[in-house]
C-alpha cells in the first residue's frame, strides 16, 4: 500500500512539474506563467482593418498565437488618433488579457498641447517592439518634385504654398517640423483622417506630397504611380534601394516608425517578461518572417528597456513638433 501511495504521488508532481513546460504551470519565482495555452489574449489596435498597423498586427498576433498555444485576437478600436483603444485597453484587467499595439511616433498624440488625452506616458507598461518601417517623403511618378532639394527649392520659392497631405498623426508632423527648422520651409498643410486618406489625396493631385510610412505606399511605389523622394533613415531601404536618404541630399532628418506592444501600468512583470521573450521568439521564427513580408514592415526587435529609450526620444521630437504647428 505504502508503495502505491508512493508511485502516485510520484505520478502527481511529475504532472505538477510539466504543467510549465506547456504554459500552463509556474516560473521558477513561483508566479503563473503567461501567455498561457488556451488563454484569449486580447490585442487592440487602434486603426481600422486593413490598413499597414492591422495587418501588421495580425500577422504578429498569429505569429504569437503559434509561439505560445494562446489565442491573440486582433481587435480594431479606430478613432480620435488611437486614443479610443489605448483607453480602452488601460481600462482593462491588469492580467495581461488585454494589450494593445502602438505605434512610434504616430501614437503619441497624447503630447498634444491641443489633446487632452485621459492618459500619459506613466500609464502604459512598454513590452517591446518588433516593426520597423522609416518615414518617406513621395510625390507622383509625374510630379516635377524629382528629390527631397526639389520640393525645398519650391518651398523657398513659394512659402507656404506647396501642398502637403497631413493627418495629424505625428510621423508627418516631425518631419514637416523639422524641415521648417533645419531648412526653413513651410507648407499648405492639408488635413485628412488617416494614411489612406492623404494617399488617396496624392493619388488624385489634390496635395504635392505625402510624407509618412514607407510602408503605407509600397504598393503604389511598387506600381509606378508614386516616387519616393526621400528616405528619412541612416541607410537607404531594402524595399526600395534606389531612393536616397535625406542625409545624402544634404538634410539631416531622420524619423523612423516603430512598431510595438504594450500594456498597463501595474501588470505583474512575469507578464510583460513573458509576452517579451514570447515577441524574441517570434522575431526569429522563419514562418513569421515569411509572412511579415507582406506587410512591407521589417523585422527589428528592440525589448522592453530599449523600447522605452525609443519611446522616450520621440516624445521630445513630438512635443517640439506639437509647438510648432499649435496641434
Amino acid at each position: 500500500m505504502k508503495r502505491s501511495l508512493t508511485a502516485l504521488l510520484a505520478l502527481c508532481l511529475l504532472a505538477a512539474g510539466c504543467g510549465g513546460a506547456t504554459g500552463g504551470g509556474a516560473t521558477k519565482d513561483g508566479a503563473a506563467a503567461y501567455p498561457r495555452k488556451g488563454q484569449t489574449v486580447q490585442m487592440i489596435v487602434g486603426f481600422s482593418p486593413g490598413g499597414t498597423t492591422d495587418t501588421w498586427a495580425r500577422v504578429l498576433a498569429d505569429g504569437l498565437s503559434k509561439e505560445t498555444g494562446a489565442r491573440f485576437q486582433v481587435v480594431n478600436k479606430p478613432g480620435a488618433g488611437t486614443q479610443i483603444a489605448q483607453s480602452y485597453m488601460l481600462g482593462q484587467p491588469k492580467n495581461g488579457s488585454t494589450i494593445s499595439v502602438i505605434g512610434m511616433p504616430s501614437g503619441l498624440n497624447y503630447v498634444y498641447t491641443g489633446e487632452k488625452a485621459p492618459f500619459d506616458r506613466s500609464d502604459f507598461l512598454p513590452v517591446g517592439a518588433l516593426g520597423y518601417t522609416p518615414n518617406t517623403l513621395v510625390a507622383r511618378t509625374d510630379s516635377p518634385y524629382k528629390s527631397l532639394q526639389d520640393v525645398i527649392k519650391a518651398a523657398k520659392a513659394k512659402p507656404g504654398k506647396l501642398n502637403a497631405a497631413f493627418d495629424g498623426a505625428a510621423d508627418d508632423a516631425v518631419v514637416y517640423s523639422q524641415l521648417k527648422s533645419t531648412e526653413g520651409v513651410t507648407f499648405n498643410t492639408v488635413t485628412f483622417n488617416g494614411g489612406s486618406e492623404k494617399v488617396q489625396a496624392l493619388m488624385a493631385g489634390d496635395v504635392d506630397f505625402y510624407c509618412g510610412a514607407l510602408s503605407g505606399v509600397m504598393p503604389q511605389v511598387k506600381s509606378g504611380k508614386f516616387r519616393v523622394l526621400a528616405v528619412f533613415d541612416e541607410k537607404r531601404s531594402t524595399l526600395v534601394p534606389d531612393a536616397p536618404t535625406a542625409k545624402e541630399q544634404g538634410v539631416e532628418i531622420l524619423s523612423p516608425n516603430r512598431f510595438g506592444i504594450t500594456m498597463s501600468k501595474g501588470t505583474p512583470e512575469n507578464i510583460r517578461k513573458g509576452l517579451e521573450d514570447a515577441m524574441r521568439n517570434v522575431s526569429k521564427d522563419s514562418a513569421y518572417a515569411k509572412r511579415n513580408e507582406s506587410t512591407f514592415v521589417e523585422r527589428q526587435f528592440l525589448d522592453g528597456p530599449k523600447f522605452i529609450e525609443f519611446w522616450t526620444d520621440q516624445e521630445k521630437l513630438v512635443k517640439t513638433a506639437s509647438k510648432n504647428f499649435g496641434i
